[in-house]
């Protein structure tokens, strides 16, 4: 069993009217203090892109963007085919 599943079970023992969600939420801060981690292990890769907790769960495209990409899409025109300009050759005749 790792380090941080032995410290939960700790805390739920001392937090018995905690959710195991509620446990796991309060747990977290403690236990990297505990351990003096940091939030991000070295390992994991950080993402480019990240919402603010007033964007949480909306996009982040404005209003006239969003507008924009709504609206009905305009079917673009199909390439028209040329055609030949020279004349068909007529059978030859004898």
């Amino acid at each position: 069993m790792n380090d941080w599943m032995k410290f939960l079970m700790k805390w739920r023992k001392d937090h018995p009217n905690q959710s195991l969600k509620e446990a796991m939420k309060n747990a977290k801060g403690p236990y990297r203090k505990m351990k003096g981690g940091s939030k991000r292990s070295p390992t994991m890769k950080k993402t480019t892109t990240r919402r603010s907790p007033s964007m949480k769960g909306g996009s982040k495209r404005s209003p006239s963007m969003k507008q924009s990409m709504m609206a009905p899409k305009k079917k673009k025109a199909s390439p028209k085919k040329k055609k030949s300009t020279k004349k068909k050759a007529s059978p030859k005749r004898k």
